[in-house]
């Protein structure tokens, strides 16, 4: 089945399950809190290997349905989270950045290094989406700007803010960039920066 496969599929398979852990976090987060007693039909178990999951007569659907599905239930859990417990946002945030820390990069990386990181990482649809436009990128500095938003639309129809999801991923990279002398901004809604400190 494998030979039906190639390096991307890998590669956005990784990305949706890393997506997953965060749900899988937060849920759990919520329940310890008291503010959700099942958070199960946010939670997606599922971790076999791709190739022992995928339609191979349908590998790009499958892999944009199971997208859609990982964002779909990442929107209604925090949506749901913040209608039961409209106080809980900042924990939503540690938690976040708590999990961006367990998958911390070394301290040498590099702002260049960090920005494939974060392509590598982060979930914003296919590739065939370009969902970023790299303005610069130097060793120690790079801005891109989203070219659209591929994820507001998930959180609208959960009845949620659009800016949650950001506001949560600031964090998540922050957690990844935090052994490192790398700074992470948004400087504009739509336009971020990975800055390195001065020596």
């Amino acid at each position: 089945m494998s030979a039906f496969l190639g390096p991307i599929h890998f590669w956005l398979y990784n990305k949706i399950q890393l997506q997953e852990g965060l749900i899988r976090e937060i849920a759990e987060m919520a329940e310890e809190k008291g503010w959700m007693t099942d958070t199960s039909s946010y939670v997606n178990p599922e971790d076999r290997p791709l190739e022992e999951l995928i339609d191979t007569g349908n590998i790009h659907g499958w892999l944009q349905e199971n997208i859609h599905d990982c964002e779909g239930r990442y929107a209604s859990l925090v949506t749901k989270i913040m209608e039961k417990a409209p106080e809980s946002f900042g924990e939503t945030k540690e938690t976040a950045f708590e999990y961006g820390k367990k998958h911390a990069v070394p301290a040498e990386t590099t702002a260049s290094d960090a920005y494939k990181l974060l392509e590598d990482s982060l979930l914003n649809g296919m590739p065939c989406d370009h969902a970023n436009q790299v303005l610069t990128r130097e060793e120690d500095h790079v801005v891109w700007q989203r070219a659209q938003n591929l994820h507001a639309g998930y959180w609208i129809d959960a009845g949620g803010d659009s800016e949650d999801y950001d506001r949560l991923t600031d964090e998540f990279v922050r957690g990844l960039l935090c052994e490192t002398n790398l700074t992470y901004s948004r400087t504009a809604p739509d336009r971020f920066e990975i800055l390195a400190a001065e020596a």
